[in-house]
Formats: C-alpha cells, structure tokens, sequence
C-alpha cells in the first residue's frame, strides 16, 4: 500500500519540478529578451524597469502612488527619453510632440493593452485602429466645438463660483474637503442633460 503511494506522488512531483523549470526558463528568457533583444533595448533607463512593469509597481504600490516623480528621477539620471517598462518610453521633450502623436495625416493605432483598460470596448477612447476612431471621435464633434462650449460658459462659471464659496467656506471652518470630480461631473451632467446633480 505504501509503495503504492510513493509511486503516485513521484509523477506529481515530478511534473511540479518541470513545471517550475519551464516558468524560470521563460522568466529568464523573458528577461534576456526585454534587455538586449527589444526593439527598445537601446534606449537608457533602469534594468529593473526593462525587465517588466516592476518599477511600475514599486512606485505605484509600495512607494504609495509616486511614479511619477519616479519617472521626473529617470530623466534627471539618463536624459530626456528613458524606458520606464519593458515596452514603454517615457519622453520629456515637447519640441517631440508631433514626433509621438498622430497629427497632419499620420495615421497611429493606440495600444491595444492601453486602450483595454477602459471599460467600454466600443467607445472611441478605447478603439485601437485609427480609422475607426476617427470615425467614432467625428460623431462627437459637434458637441465640442466652439460654438456649443461658449454656449456653456455661463453654467462652467457659476460652478467655478460655488466651488469657490464652498472651498472659501471649508478653508474658514478649518474642514478637509474632499476634491473629486464633482465639479466636472455638474459641467458634463448639466451639458449633456440640461441639468446637474450640484
């Protein structure tokens, strides 16, 4: 009985073993890949942010939300375009503005892992191909013109004025105000629906 116990484990353990070898070997060919074999492994930046998301996560998680100033550190470190993950760069140049974003007849598809973390697949901000975001942006158009945006200037003022009551009145009563997005949500309600929740 007892031989035959140890003979049913030995096939488990032994498939566990494989199994973890083959994760570390593509973990490490992973690696070798992000550090010398990517398309970005020539541009300067931290190994640990070539390797994944980890500098990402440190900041962001442990570091309590401060990845920014992170990246800020980066440039002052290596220059003005740093690799900040295994597949992004991080550029702190404004005259490579139009270098970056689509403009004057270029055509760049988003992401695709970007633009999967909004929650709506079929909106235009989280559609991929170019041309269909143009064609999905262009039905919105006329909502942001200049025109209809003028037209709400009194509304987007009256609400820069109750805020503005409401923080003075915080700031006089010693009281933490909580800033979400209140003040956007009244503008967009009131734009779209003729009214806002105040």
């Amino acid at each position: 009985m007892l031989e035959l116990i140890f003979r049913t484990e030995k096939p488990i353990t032994t498939a566990l073993w494989t199994a973890v070898v083959v994760i570390a070997a593509y973990c490490f060919s992973k690696c070798v890949y992000n550090l010398y074999l990517h398309p970005l492994s020539k541009f300067p930046g931290p190994k640990l942010a070539a390797i994944g998301s980890f500098y990402e996560f440190y900041y962001d998680v442990i570091r309590d939300g401060t990845y920014l100033w992170g990246i800020e550190k980066m440039h002052r470190k290596y220059g003005p375009i740093v690799r900040v993950t295994a597949k992004e760069l991080h550029i702190h140049d404004p005259q490579y503005y139009n270098n970056v974003y689509a403009g004057g007849g270029r055509r760049v598809n988003k992401d695709p892992e970007s633009a999967a973390a909004y929650t709506v697949p079929r909106d235009s901000i989280a559609t991929v191909d170019h041309d269909l975001h143009r064609v999905r942006r262009g039905m919105m158009s006329p909502y942001f013109s200049k025109r209809p945006v003028i037209g709400l200037e009194p509304v987007i003022h009256e609400r820069i004025g109750r805020l503005s009551m409401r923080l003075e009145k915080s700031m006089h009563q010693g009281q933490v105000i909580d800033l979400d997005s209140a003040f956007a949500a009244d503008i967009v309600t009131c734009y779209f629906y003729g009214s806002h929740f105040d």
